[in-house]
């Protein structure tokens, strides 16, 4: 039998070639899509961490030859390391270095020490590098714990800690703080990029105020391979430029701007004095084009004290003992009603975890743990039980009244406001100006110039201006010389200083 021929219309063939073309097309389209959905999955980044545990309390064994420590105790202002052997939970790591750290710390008698690990050797969790600190001067032992933890707890990019007891050669050398170092490992944990520049505010005068400040003062510390620190110095100008109209709008901009409202915020409630001026860390992720504020060294914080602390404090000192300056990106913050608004809304938000009741359950546990090793430590400050138990309980006062003491503040102090640095000077008079403060309930506001030739504007030859209630001042009659002025605004019940309170002119 012959095969019978099959033939295919015309038409038929054309249909099915159509349909070829179509298949092919959706079958590369999906091919295509499966390739680009690869690629945006390899390019999503893990989400950033911004909460971690404190240290376990944990003992740490130190051998070392006595006449090594004796010597880096005499000579404790340079970072002279000296070869010890380490020991913790029954590891022993040997090639260890250590130092005397520090800053204005280093004088006092218990000392901070700072260990390195040999190159690859790290400890159970991954760190190279231990700072432990005496915290010398806090007779409660748990400042800068807590406030670690009040970061940490609350949603903000912080170091952490926790507790040493440090044997040496068998014997108990004291009890330690452990503070996690601010590295590659800190922003690798985190989930932030070491090729991102992170710089620390090492020195006083670290105020982003001026661009000359951020080669002697500021160290870089993530992404040393390059040497450049321009984009530090350009924010620093753009930050003094910006006007106060504009300002909220910069910091969206150029900030992550809830993180910066947060750690503000917190800063505030935990009256951490030592920052704004050194003791901070500026974070610049280059990807975005966006920059954080993260803490450092809170060891002066939950100062009872400081119940009443300025919420507008940017310096160590203000007024006539005002020896350095304010910090314009926190005063330019305050400035705007804005952004110290949304200061403020945190401030109430952060109330429900800032309570007597949750410290004491913290100190309470806390207490129990490092009692025994508190009391053994002949080099503290802390010389009893009963003075111990005490100081502990003037911290939950700060706890429970600082929040309230802070709002009242805000809601009552006439707000931050910025003094022209060029002065306008005719021979012998000098005219200074400045932007208007507002009050907060609509009061009247009355300035005052604060001017004299002592640096800081100290001592018994502070002259003023007072009784103003425009946004300029007329001094006249002055001799030649420098002058250091700083302006304040009142409004019968609180006073606010001008940014910046270390301002000066010259008199030919």
């Amino acid at each position: 039998m012959k095969s019978k021929k099959v033939c295919f219309s015309p038409i038929l063939i054309a249909s099915k070639i159509v349909f070829l073309l179509v298949i092919g097309s959706v079958l590369s389209f999906s091919l295509l899509l499966n390739s680009c959905n690869s690629e945006i999955k390899e390019k999503v980044k893990d989400p950033i961490v911004f909460s971690l545990d404190q240290y376990p309390l944990t003992e740490y064994f130190i051998n070392l030859d006595m006449d090594s420590l004796h010597y880096i105790y005499e000579h404790y202002e340079e970072d002279i390391y000296i070869n010890v052997t380490l020991k913790i939970e029954g590891k022993e790591y040997e090639g260890v270095k250590m130092r005397i750290r520090g800053d204005s710390s280093r004088k006092l008698d218990k000392k901070s020490l700072k260990l390195k690990l040999p190159n690859g050797q790290k400890l159970e969790d991954g760190a190279t590098k231990i700072n432990l600190n005496a915290d010398y001067g806090d007779k409660t032992m748990m400042h800068q714990y807590l406030a670690s933890k009040t970061m940490n707890d609350n949603g903000q990019l912080c170091f952490r800690t926790g507790y040493v007891p440090i044997y040496i050669n068998g014997d108990y050398f004291g009890l330690y703080l452990r503070v996690e170092n601010m590295d590659s490992m800190f922003l690798e944990s985190r989930k932030l990029s070491n090729k991102d520049n992170m710089y620390k505010a090492t020195k006083d005068y670290s105020c982003l105020i001026n661009r000359k400040e951020v080669d002697n003062r500021w160290e870089k510390k993530a992404n040393k391979k390059d040497t450049s620190n321009e984009d530090l110095k350009e924010l620093i100008d753009k930050l003094n430029e910006v006007s106060i109209a504009d300002f909220e709008q910069f910091i969206i901009d150029q900030f992550y701007y809830d993180e910066l409202v947060n750690i503000i915020a917190l800063n505030m409630l935990i009256s951490n004095s030592s920052t704004y001026y050194h003791n901070y860390y500026m974070y610049h992720d280059l990807e975005n084009d966006k920059w954080r504020m993260l803490p450092w060294d809170m060891d002066k914080t939950f100062n009872p004290d400081h119940i009443d602390y300025n919420y507008q404090k940017t310096a160590w000192a203000e007024g006539t003992n005002s020896g350095i300056n304010t910090n314009t990106l926190i005063e330019k913050f305050l400035a705007n009603q804005e952004t110290l608004l949304s200061v403020r809304n945190r401030i109430e938000e952060l109330k429900s975890t800032f309570t007597r009741d949750i410290y004491k359950n913290e100190i309470d546990q806390l207490k129990e743990q490092i009692n025994s090793f508190i009391l053994s430590d002949t080099t503290n400050k802390i010389t009893s039980e009963k003075t111990w138990t005490k100081n502990l309980d003037n911290l939950l006062k700060f706890v429970e009244k600082r929040p309230n003491a802070l709002l009242k503040q805000i809601d009552n102090k006439p707000i931050n406001f910025m003094v022209n640095r060029d002065v306008e000077i005719d021979e012998n008079t000098a005219l200074i100006k400045w932007e208007e403060s507002i009050d907060p309930n609509g009061l009247a506001i009355f300035y005052t110039i604060h001017y004299s030739k002592q640096g800081g504007v100290k001592g018994n030859s502070t002259a003023k201006l007072e009784g103003l209630s425009t946004t300029e001042g007329l001094i006249e009659n002055l001799t030649s010389g420098k002058y250091y002025f700083f302006v304040e605004a009142n409004n019968t019940y609180y006073k606010t200083y001008g940014h910046d309170i270390r301002n000066y002119f010259v008199i030919p």
